[in-house]
């Protein structure tokens, strides 16, 4: 079964850093992350990103982290409402996601911290 996991920016005592975890939101719409010691850490609502695979090199991916393959074109890794499931796209070219954790696929950072060219500027917004 895989691990579900989530990660998102803290905004409090630990800002700007990723926090990972199980994902809660309480009444009040407010947004946590239960870390590993089980402290419920705030969190930014707009930075949420589920765990997708663990790639074979054991690096974990995520949903909005940047990906490149062995041809230097950068994918992101988006959740698809249509198939229900993680994808990859570039350029408006959507991808499935079985190569994701391919060993010549590897994370060149994620749409929060990494500036890249025009390829996913508007991926930002």
């Amino acid at each position: 079964m895989r691990k579900i996991k989530f990660r998102r920016k803290g905004i409090l005592a630990r800002k700007g850093e990723w926090i990972y975890g199980f994902f809660k939101k309480n009444t009040h719409g407010d947004c946590y992350i239960e870390d590993e010691y089980g402290l419920s850490i705030a969190v930014a609502p707009d930075t949420v990103s589920q765990l997708v695979c663990i790639d074979d090199n054991g690096n974990e991916i995520y949903e909005g982290d940047y990906l490149q393959d062995d041809e230097g074109i950068v994918w992101l890794v988006v959740y698809d409402n249509m198939s229900h499931g993680f994808l990859t796209h570039t350029k408006g070219i959507l991808e499935h996601s079985e190569w994701i954790d391919d060993p010549d696929v590897y994370v060149v950072g994620n749409k929060w911290d990494t500036e890249l060219e025009d390829q996913h500027k508007e991926d930002k917004e």
